[in-house]
């Protein structure tokens, strides 16, 4: 194997990890917000959840858009919705992943 493809076999498993990290801190911060108790079964446009969790829209719109792709959250042309995953990050779900507060 040349020096080359280990190089980027490295940078890769860097890259990876350094992913994992940021869809782990875009679920916390969407939690942080209440983002997921806003959003019923119809889907919700980024003005309406920016407004109820009083968060920047277009920061929003970046952090549910990278979720989706990993199918927390559905993305629509107009906003997002629920997906067994994101249902999950509300607070009253039974199974609620959220901690409560102190």
């Amino acid at each position: 194997m040349s020096t080359a493809t280990q190089t980027m076999e490295q940078h890769e498993i860097i890259w990876t990890l350094t992913n994992h990290v940021v869809v782990s801190r875009s679920v916390h911060v969407v939690a942080e917000f209440g983002v997921a108790d806003h959003i019923d079964d119809e889907v919700v446009s980024v003005k309406q959840l920016a407004s109820a969790c009083a968060a920047n829209p277009d920061a929003l719109d970046r952090v549910l858009h990278l979720l989706a792709a990993h199918g927390i959250f559905e993305r629509h042309a107009d906003g997002y919705r629920h997906t067994e995953a994101s249902r999950l990050l509300c607070t009253e779900h039974p199974r609620s992943m959220v901690p409560s507060p102190a």
